[in-house]
């Protein structure tokens, strides 16, 4: 299916001197999907990677490919890494995320479901409601080996690129990979495919992106995020992260 690329925004301000860096529009709809839709399968490509060599957590160019080969070409937060991109594929990469995944024994907010306030679905999403209600900075830059910038994306403007997804399914987490690390051995036998997650924060998907070398210069920040009712605290102040890396666009080796 060819890219609608009717659906990409090219505004003064956002792409600097050179048109051939084009945004999607948030709502466009990218081979067949939502951008939001597309979110959910970058999740489950960076949390069942391996802990520890894994796109989340790893600047290895063997880590960003990890089973990258989809008709997305997706990006992590792994710092200071060097991504060859190949020419034909859309990129998505978050300025600032967050998931959550809830069920039996893995809750984020103790005793959701049992008080009565909803099911593990209504804790996924009222908890990344509260994520992405939090961000307060995300930007993202792309410059030329000589310093000459092609976009730049910044806080407020950032923030009409949210993405929240629907409820979907990580799947069952495979040995040794990030999430099964990062649930630490939680008994998961009554949800073993983790159905009851949602992803939010502030995305982009680019256009595929002619050959060339860049720097890719993203990030973002959020305040403390607090469950009202109980006080449970969920994410910190200042959570996000700032991540620089090097885009070679050309085939992937």
């Amino acid at each position: 299916m060819p890219l609608d690329t009717s659906d990409a925004t090219s505004t003064p301000g956002d792409v600097g001197h050179d048109d051939s860096i084009r945004v999607f529009n948030p709502d466009a709809i990218v081979d067949s999907k939502t951008i939001a839709q597309w979110t959910e399968n970058w999740w489950q490509w960076a949390l069942q990677a391996p802990a520890g060599n894994g796109p989340i957590d790893s600047s290895s160019p063997e880590a960003t490919h990890f089973n990258n080969n989809g008709k997305i070409f997706f990006i992590a937060g792994g710092p200071n890494a060097t991504i060859t991109v190949p020419t034909d594929k859309p990129i998505l990469f978050p300025m600032i995320n967050a998931f959550d995944t809830e069920g039996p024994g893995i809750e984020t907010i103790p005793g959701f479901q049992a008080s009565g306030r909803g099911s593990f679905a209504v804790e996924a999403k009222f908890v990344t409601n509260l994520e992405q209600n939090s961000i307060y900075d995300a930007f993202a830059r792309i410059t030329t080996q000589d310093g000459r910038a092609l976009l730049d994306i910044q806080w407020p403007k950032s923030s009409d690129f949210a993405e929240q997804s629907g409820i979907f399914a990580i799947g069952k987490p495979q040995p040794g990979s990030y999430i099964a690390n990062l649930l630490d051995g939680a008994d998961i036998s009554a949800i073993p495919n983790l159905p009851f997650t949602r992803s939010t924060g502030d995305w982009l998907m680019l256009k595929p992106l002619p050959p060339g070398t860049y720097t890719l210069d993203f990030g973002g920040n959020g305040h403390a995020v607090t469950d009202p009712v109980t006080g449970t605290s969920i994410l910190p102040e200042g959570w996000g992260a700032h991540t620089t890396d090097t885009i070679i666009v050309g085939s992937l080796a």
